[in-house]
């Protein structure tokens, strides 16, 4: 037992985690264990290079990309970092703990935020965010979550992007958990900045963060100038490494993991953009299919919100979801997520990202947690479950 009275699993490898940071393909893990160049190697400034050009690909962009030397939760702080000054107003569309966890930075660089938000089962709808927007025609910087893991949600952000755009107000997305799982389309959505992370459906290591951004952004740093030689300035990698051709960084990178991510991107392109999304929209449905057939509920509000990465649903009355959780990973080699802070105990998560978005993977999976259920002697029909994914699949 932990010393906060709750059971501590003890079960090693082999085990499978269906949650975000994902399983990642042998290709990806072949990739990472490669010779170390010295980052100014001039095959490495090469293979770097490359990365951010496969990036701009994958998140359909001409706009610059950065590859951040840290998690999203760095990533996400480095826009507010560089974009949100003094006095700012700020839009902060909220759907669930991520998008409502940006106020904090808005609030740290000095701006004031003016919240549009809605149930943590549900979307925001474009006509709130609108209305914010005609309300406080003086609004600066409008930040959202587009995928809300804890959730299990999808906020509309290409529309309510392009109506911030019209508008004049810079967006900061967080699509870490978007981009492979969607077609995410900065161009098109004309969004400012948009953030993906290596480690969910892009299919790479935990440790690294894609930004694309655009000119406005760039022009909105360069007015705040924020102090520089920070991890938290994008500007010094504009001046050092894009200005320059390629030239310098402003740090040094972590090598083995823009492996990982470039070998990531490698396996999306080679399949196919709208094969990948396919793939882990299909896997959704199945898992949501696949849950109600065996009598249980699932999360998000309406289907056409649900996520593509993971799938949301409610935890049987009276089951820790802390205890089944260990549970099932001890007995059957399976890790999921619950829901965060107030949804803890009210909700679990099965991810399905990246290299465990895979059809093969669901009926397992059903059966698993069925099975675990039913050691906590609440008896499901796992059978129709699976029965019911497998004939979507």
């Amino acid at each position: 037992m932990s010393k906060t009275g709750q059971p501590v699993p003890t079960k090693g490898w082999p085990m499978f985690s269906m949650a975000g940071p994902a399983q990642v393909s042998p290709y990806v893990l072949a990739a990472v264990g490669q010779p170390v160049l010295h980052h100014y190697d001039p095959a490495f400034m090469k293979y770097f290079e490359d990365t951010t050009r496969k990036y701009q690909e994958i998140m359909k962009t001409t706009n610059d990309v950065v590859i951040v030397q840290g998690d999203a939760v760095l990533a996400l702080e480095t826009a507010a970092y560089g974009l949100i000054a003094p006095g700012d107003k700020c839009i902060n569309v909220v759907s669930g703990y991520y998008g409502k966890g940006y106020e904090g930075w808005i609030n740290t660089y000095g701006g004031k935020t003016i919240e549009v938000g809605v149930e943590y089962n549900e979307a925001v709808p474009v006509e709130a965010v609108e209305k914010a927007l005609n309300e406080n025609p003086d609004v600066k910087v409008l930040s959202m979550v587009h995928s809300e893991t804890p959730s299990g949600t999808l906020n509309p952000a290409k529309e309510i992007c392009q109506l911030a755009h019209d508008k004049g107000v810079i967006t900061i997305v967080d699509s870490v958990s978007g981009v492979g799982g969607y077609d995410v389309n900065v161009d098109e959505w004309k969004t400012d900045v948009l953030v993906t992370g290596s480690e969910v459906c892009v299919g790479a290591p935990p440790g690294l963060s894609m930004l694309a951004v655009s000119d406005r952004a760039w022009d909105k740093m360069k007015k705040k100038n924020p102090p520089r030689w920070s991890e938290m300035c994008l500007l010094d990698w504009k001046e050092m490494w894009i200005d320059t051709g390629c030239a310098g960084y402003p740090c040094t990178p972590s090598v083995s993991l823009v492996y990982g991510i470039s070998a990531a991107a490698d396996e999306m392109l080679a399949e196919g953009l709208d094969n990948v999304i396919a793939r882990h929209a299909q896997c959704a449905k199945a898992y949501r299919v696949g849950l109600r057939a065996m009598g249980l509920e699932t999360w998000s509000a309406t289907d056409d919100i649900a996520a593509n990465c993971c799938t949301t649903f409610k935890c049987p009355e009276g089951i820790d979801t802390l205890k089944f959780r260990y549970h099932l990973r001890e007995k059957y080699g399976l890790f999921i997520l619950a829901g965060l802070n107030a949804h803890a105990n009210l909700i679990l998560r099965i991810g399905h990202m990246g290299y465990t978005a895979r059809p093969i993977m669901v009926p397992a999976v059903l059966g698993m947690i069925g099975k675990s259920f039913e050691d906590f002697g609440k008896k499901y029909d796992t059978a129709a479950g699976i029965a019911a994914a497998l004939e979507l699949l």
